[in-house]
């Protein structure tokens, strides 16, 4: 018997990247994942998370991605995939949340972006030269905030 999946039922392999990017407005500590980019005057962040994921028809998988970004923004994306067989498509929803304040551990909540979007068999999301964004979240607490951060997902089945 298989612990993992008892009822046999069909399954898919999910593999791919989500791509995360945050910018912070004002200069703070450099981190070992931040650059300067004194063109823009922010501190910006990149990071790229493997995917790899083997789901059963209609049970959802949860998975938690974070980024920081200039020694005071936090992107924390939490994203659920779940496979529909009866339309053979693969559906990512989720939230994205920005916080900022003092440090990058704040828990002060500037901006929350909920996201929803479908991959379907053999067409995946997004390629390396344009990839799609599920979710931009912008610092909507403060007015003159620059604050802004980004969760795309490259996925194929």
């Amino acid at each position: 018997m298989n612990l993992e999946n008892p009822l046999n039922l069909p399954t898919i392999h999910v593999t791919g990247k989500v791509l995360l990017k945050a910018w912070d407005h004002e200069w703070g500590p450099i981190w070992d994942q931040t650059k300067r980019d004194p063109e823009v005057g922010y501190e910006k962040a990149a990071s790229e998370v493997s995917v790899d994921l083997h789901l059963i028809a209609g049970i959802p998988v949860q998975q938690y991605y974070e980024i920081r970004a200039g020694g005071e923004v936090r992107l924390e994306v939490t994203a659920t995939y779940l496979w529909r067989k009866d339309s053979d498509n693969l559906e990512v929803r989720g939230v994205a949340k920005l916080f900022e304040g003092t440090s990058d551990s704040s828990w002060d909540l500037d901006g929350q972006k909920d996201f929803k979007g479908w991959v379907r068999r053999g067409q995946g999301v997004g390629s390396q030269s344009n990839l799609n964004p599920f979710a931009g979240v912008h610092n909507t607490d403060e007015s003159t905030s620059g604050d802004y951060a980004e969760a795309y997902f490259d996925l194929t089945f």
